[in-house]
Formats: C-alpha cells, structure tokens, sequence
C-alpha cells in the first residue's frame, strides 16, 4: 500500500524510560530516511521515567508482582508513552489522522521463554483511545506459541536497515564480507547479515537477496555495569560514563574466562537472555531473582553434570568491577560471532564469510572504552585478512546523507513491524528466533 508515517515506541531492559520515533516505511524493502528528516525536523525524543515507577519496575523484575498491582503499573506505563506519543506528533506539528499505527512494544519484566513466559507491560486498548491512533502490540508471545525465543524481533527491520546503507553506501560493505548490526542495551543482541561462501556473490540487488539472517542475544549489555555502578555508588551514579571508571580499572581475566564457560555460550542459537541472566556476577548468590536456576535449567543451561562456578565481581573496587564487566561484554558479543556462524552452516548448509562490518547502535555504544574493547576483541580473534570494523552507526550520517539515530534504531524498528503486520507479512523467522513456523 505503498509508505506510511508510523510511529515506534521502545522501552528495553535498561528499564529507564521510552524512545520514541517516527518512521517512513512500507514495512518491506523501504525505509525513507532522507524525506523523513526533510519533512520533520525533530522525529524522536526520550522520556525518562521517574524515581518511583523505575523502582517499582526493577522490584516487579526482581521479585514479580505482588508488591505492585499488575494492571495499575501497566496503566502508568502506557500513559507515559501516550505522553510521548503526544509531545512526538506536537514537536513535529503532527495529527493523529497523519498517523497510520503505533508500534508498541511495552516494558519487559520478565522473559523466559523456556516456560513459553515472556511478560510485556503494555495496554494497547489504553494507547489507542488516549492517542486516536491504531495500535498494533503484544509482539513477543506469538512467537513463543509456536517455539521461538520471540527475541531478538528486530532483524527484519536491521536487514532492510543494511540493504539501505548498502546501496547509498556500496564501498562499506564488500560482497565478499558479511555484516553484523549490534544494539547494546541491558542485553546486548546482534543481526548477523551472512554472505555464503559456496556461491560468490555479484553486486547489485541479487546479492542483497543471497544473504543469510541470523539473530540472537548475546550476553550482557549495560545493565550489569550500570547496576554494578549504581550498588557501588550508592545511587550517587547512574552508568559508567564514557566508560571512565573501566578505563581506569584493571580486568580480572579469570573471572572473564570463567564466565565464559557459562553453557549459554555454547549455545549455537537463536537464543535468548533475561536480563538476570548473568546477575550472579555482581550479586551472591542469595540476592537472586526469584527462579533464576529453574530458569537457567529449562534453557537446559544448568545441569547436574555441568559445573559453573558463578564467578563474581563481588569484592572488587568499583573501576576494577567496571573494568571486568566491560570486558565480558566484548568476550560475549565476539562469542555471539562464532555461534552465530556455526548455526548457519547447519541451518543453510553452507559456511559464511566472517563479519567484517559491525554497525553499533544503543546506549553502549556511547561507551568509547567498550568500543576500544569490542575492536580489540573482535580483530584478535585469529580473522586473517582485512580488518573489522566496528562502527557507531551514527558516524555514518554524512556519508548517507540522512542522520541515523543509534538511540532510536529500536523504536524505528517497532514503527517498521507495525507497519509490517499491517501487511501480514512475516516478522520473525527460524533464523532469528527459533520459531517452527
């Protein structure tokens, strides 16, 4: 039915607030950047949440509901993103009819799809009568009916992100390299863009059509340094800003390489976290979240015959802490690679050439020392020829001419889905999620 304005709103595990963003798509091949950002000059923005509903979502999170009335904690997130719809279409002197949908995901407070449980806080009825705008929600659950991991869901919209960049951007990607676009929010997640090796691949729109989509989460983002900044300073401070406080640290490798052994990165994928999945690394073990060995022990992660001996950071200066996490991060997102490339060539048959490209998005990528960590991790690891590239997809902006927003990549997406379920087509596949069908 050709483009349409739709608006995404994206609440990740960071738990900190909701981005929201507008988007020119058809939900397939376009997403028209130029004209967007012709036509309005301010088509994003961030609304923080407050002390007390961030707190009582990181108590809901931790120990589930109970200390607070699902439904009345639902309807304050939904209101806020009302809000943020509303100062989004005024910023940009914008009615409701010139909305096609909303794209709204809800706030996450529990993930486990082992248990074919994954929770969204998110009231569609209450968006759509408070904005005047169709709403399109609940995107994750579908997925885990017909056993899928239902995240990471935005590959579709990275891979149709890459074919933009690739034809405004021919140089940056060779043809005979495969891609990957990293977001490293609470948890970090990849879409691994894979070029075959069996059949070369010639230039132009058939090459696009050749690649392999591969999706899955690959360990720890920002939320264990943030809550691990957070605990240490006693709230004083909320991240580590620039990564200035790793920099300063020194790294515990044993803890990084016993961290490693953790049976989730053996796993070939898709595959999905919670965001408590690696928690024991900053917490004893007593601090918890409620069922996070069951958890573990349904992705069949824990087993009597396996033996992780949970390191920690616990007992650890706050720049060394900082420094370790930082590390096992970029470990985890270089892992993230080798999985991924062992899951295509049994899923498609075929090798693939290695990632020569990553595009950063998210708030990590804000973080100059875990980029510096993430180019030193992902060229040690034995590639022979050119060099990886690690980029903050921001800093493609002039060369594309139109600015990309590494903070909004995700709302974007969700505008894109929406868009994309209008017209029934697919959103995630077997590749990206695990899902039969």
């Amino acid at each position: 039915e050709g483009v349409s304005l739709a608006v995404g709103l994206m609440s990740g595990t960071s738990a900190d607030g909701v981005d929201a963003a507008l988007l020119l798509t058809d939900g397939n091949k376009v997403i028209d950047f130029q004209t967007l950002q012709k036509s309005f000059s301010k088509p994003s923005l961030f609304v923080p949440y407050d002390l007390s509903l961030k707190h009582r979502l990181q108590t809901v999170m931790v120990n589930g509901f109970g200390a607070d009335d699902a439904q009345k904690l639902e309807q304050d997130i939904t209101n806020l993103q009302a809000e943020a719809v509303s100062l989004l279409l005024a910023q940009n002197n914008l009615q409701p009819s010139q909305v096609r949908v909303i794209g709204f995901h809800g706030q996450t407070v529990r993930h486990a799809p082992h248990e074919h449980i994954t929770t969204q806080l998110a009231d569609g009825s209450l968006l759509a009568e408070k904005t005047r705008i169709d709403v399109v929600t609940d995107f994750r659950r579908r997925d885990v009916a017909v056993g899928g991991q239902a995240a990471p869901l935005v590959p579709v919209f990275h891979a149709a992100l890459l074919e933009t960049i690739s034809r405004s951007l021919p140089s940056l990607l060779c043809p005979l390299s495969s891609a990957a676009v990293l977001n490293i929010g609470g948890v970090s997640n990849a879409t691994f863009w894979f070029t075959p090796t069996q059949k070369p691949l010639n230039e132009g729109s058939e090459s696009l059509e050749q690649r392999k989509l591969v999706a899955m989460d690959c360990g720890p983002g920002n939320g264990l340094i943030d809550s691990w900044v957070q605990s240490l300073s006693q709230n004083s401070l909320q991240m580590d800003l620039d990564g200035s406080l790793a920099r300063s640290g020194s790294i515990d490798q044993i803890v990084v390489s016993e961290t490693l052994k953790h049976p989730y990165f053996a796993l070939k994928g898709p595959k999905s976290l919670d965001r408590f999945t690696f928690s024991h690394l900053i917490s004893q073990s007593s601090d918890q979240p409620s069922g996070w060995k069951s958890a573990l022990a349904g992705q069949q992660l824990l087993s009597q015959d396996h033996e992780y001996s949970s390191p920690s950071v616990q007992g650890k200066s706050l720049e060394d802490g900082a420094a370790t996490l930082t590390e096992i991060t970029a470990e985890a997102i270089a892992s993230s690679a080798r999985s991924a490339s062992t899951f295509a060539l049994s899923y498609f048959g075929s090798p693939v050439h290695p990632v020569r490209l990553w595009l950063v998005c998210g708030g990590g990528r804000k973080n100059s020392f875990l980029m510096e960590s993430l180019r030193r991790v992902l060229n040690h690891e034995g590639n022979e020829g050119d060099e990886v590239k690690v980029i903050d997809i921001d800093d493609l902006s002039d060369q594309l001419g139109w600015k990309s927003e590494g903070d909004m990549l995700e709302a974007q997406a969700f505008a894109y889905l929406a868009v994309r379920s209008l017209s029934n087509l697919p959103l995630p596949f077997p590749s990206t999620t695990g899902c039969s069908r």
